[in-house]
């Protein structure tokens, strides 16, 4: 299994990518894209870079075999 960390803000999925320590000298645009991230917040102090996780469709159905 995956050990990730995900958050649930303004109704919307997110995988955390990353959380630093907020610096005034620290290049927020240059972190995210390194991390791939679509989305930063700040919460006391931090800063946490995420992935929003798309809502998601089942596009076929599987097939159930009964034995």
């Amino acid at each position: 299994m995956f050990n990730k960390d995900f958050l649930y803000f303004q109704d919307k999925l997110f995988v955390v990518k990353r959380v630093i320590r907020e610096d005034p000298n620290i290049n927020i645009e240059a972190w995210k894209e390194n991390l791939y991230a679509d989305t930063v917040l700040r919460k006391e102090g931090n800063l946490y870079f995420l992935i929003n996780v798309p809502d998601l469709e089942i596009i076929e159905e599987p097939e159930i075999i009964n034995k």
